[in-house]
């Protein structure tokens, strides 16, 4: 399994990727007639959920480090509590 940096940098590229990609291809489907219009349009609507689920894995993923770093925090105070104790008797 990959580090997290390397995930987390991994994700933000395919958020710039798709976010890119939604402007473009509504720019494009506004500036071609015919079908193909209709395909950047879908196209677009595509990145889009692709986007915003890149939003939520990201916002997950904060949570869980947010989580993870209080129940470290918690476990740090409880060992350095224990020692705590034990030098003082």
């Amino acid at each position: 399994m990959q580090p997290l940096s390397i995930r987390l940098e991994f994700l933000a590229s395919q958020l710039r990727r798709a976010i890119s990609s939604i402007s473009l291809n509504l720019s494009e489907g506004f500036g071609v007639a015919g079908g193909n219009g209709r395909v950047r349009f879908e196209t677009a609507l595509g990145s889009l959920n692709g986007a915003k689920t890149a939003i939520r894995i990201a916002a997950g993923t904060a949570r869980a480090l947010d989580c993870l770093g209080r129940a470290l925090a918690l476990r740090l105070l409880e060992s350095e509590d224990t020692d705590l104790r034990r030098t003082l008797l």
